[in-house]
């Protein structure tokens, strides 16, 4: 949340607290100049935004393996859409950093998050369609869901240091 907001620090000079800048970084009062940084916690979601994006971009390398494997009939069906996907993923965590703004990197999340499922999806029908031996489906499919929780976890917390409903 940016803009207005009154809260009260314990061991200010203000027993209610202006805030009118509040950023990724900082909560400043504009009566003393006291406030939260935000900058730790902020640290600590990019190490987890880091481990999400290692995570999705080995998913994506995974699915680049298993999909060299499927029928030259695939190339331009499920193994397209199933590499678009998954490079989908750590392509919009990247994006969505780089914008400068919590709003817009939340949207970059949710479109990450909604790559994820699509690529769930699509493991699930190669698997049906025998195309996926069990043990490689559930590896992957594994991995899938391990991205997916990641990335569900960061959006709520991005959005809890922003005090925004889900």
């Amino acid at each position: 949340m940016r803009g207005e907001e009154r809260r009260k620090y314990e061991g200010t000079k203000c027993d209610v607290i202006n805030i009118v800048r509040r950023t990724k970084y900082d909560v400043r009062c504009t009566k003393c100049d006291v406030g939260e940084s935000g900058r730790e916690r902020y640290i600590e979601m990019k190490l987890k935004d880091m481990e999400v994006f290692k995570e999705s971009h080995k998913l994506a390398i995974g699915v680049y393996k298993i999909t060299k494997e499927f029928h030259e009939e695939e190339k331009f069906g499920l193994t397209s859409q199933m590499r678009r996907a998954a490079v989908s993923i750590p392509s919009n965590l990247i994006e969505g950093d780089a914008r400068h703004s919590e709003k817009e990197y939340i949207y970059f999340l949710k479109v990450a998050i909604g790559s994820c499922s699509e690529l769930d999806y699509q493991l699930y029908l190669c698997k049906e369609l025998g195309i996926l031996h069990d043990d490689i489906y559930l590896e992957i499919k594994k991995h899938c869901q391990n991205v997916l929780g990641l990335l569900i976890n960061t959006k709520k917390k991005i959005m809890e240091l922003n005090n925004e409903k889900l």
